[in-house]
């Protein structure tokens, strides 16, 4: 009996550690913009950053 409760608790703690891989494939227009988007967000944390020194 023990060995079932022992079982049992494994496979509830195995089923709750999924791996998922996901791929985002864009266009080149959305590649480019979501590129621009990225330079202006880390424009903007860098110029935090200086500013709270």
């Amino acid at each position: 009996m023990f060995d079932v409760i022992t079982t049992a608790k494994q496979q509830k703690e195995e089923a709750g550690h999924a791996r998922y891989t996901y791929r985002l494939r864009v266009s080149s227009t959305a590649r480019t913009a979501l590129m621009a988007e990225w330079d202006r967000c880390r424009w903007i944390w860098n110029e935090c950053v200086a500013r709270s020194r």
